[in-house]
């Protein structure tokens, strides 16, 4: 990749969302995303009455969750 689309896909993994745009990047709800705040069980930034997310932060704190596929199950891309 050159450059440019490097700086350019560093500057889309960080985007800052919303708890709506987060709520759909997470594919959650509103109200899951607002008690994992209110539990700090999620990164977020508070900003007077707002929350805010980095879009960097929630691909790190999902990937936390992973987990291998049980009884050796392959999912739909690794047994192309």
């Amino acid at each position: 990749m050159t450059e440019s689309v490097n700086r350019e896909v560093e500057d889309v993994s960080d985007d800052v969302l919303d708890i709506e745009g987060a709520a759909r990047f997470l594919k959650c709800g509103t109200s899951t995303l607002y008690h994992y705040v209110c539990k700090k069980k999620i990164p977020c930034i508070k900003l007077g009455s707002r929350t805010l997310f980095k879009r960097s932060e929630l691909l790190i704190w999902l990937d936390r969750y992973r987990q291998e596929p049980v009884n050796g199950i392959l999912s739909r891309t690794q047994r192309s």
